[in-house]
């Protein structure tokens, strides 16, 4: 993309797209965790390889204390997957309310399961 700002976070971009300019101007308190499953939500562009203008990171600016994003392009069933067991470990298998605290971890183990498949 050649202007990272205009990348869209949500596909409905006939009507009401959200920008990621609009994320940045965000100010959100206690916002904790933002896990975007989506491909390439932290990837800018091959002219701006030097900004750090990406949805994962209008995130950040917005105030999630922790973002999970990815710099690759995923299969929908691949991201599917890795957010189902993200959110697993998160929640504990849903026996808890979400733990960001938990963020690299619950990565790294869907990462690996992911690869032993």
């Amino acid at each position: 993309m050649d202007t990272p700002a205009r990348s869209r976070l949500l596909h409905d971009h006939r009507t009401a797209p959200l920008l990621v300019g609009d994320i940045g101007r965000l100010r959100l308190t206690g916002a904790q965790l933002a896990v975007l499953s989506a491909c390439s939500t932290h990837r800018t562009g091959p002219t701006q390889m030097d900004e750090a203008v990406t949805i994962a990171a209008a995130c950040q600016i917005a105030g999630f204390q922790q973002v999970v994003g990815t710099l690759w392009e995923a299969g929908d069933a691949i991201a599917a997957r890795f957010a189902r067991t993200v959110y697993e470990e998160f929640t504990d298998k849903g026996t808890v309310l979400v733990r960001a605290e938990c963020a690299a971890y619950a990565v790294h183990h869907a990462v690996l399961q992911l690869r032993e498949r």
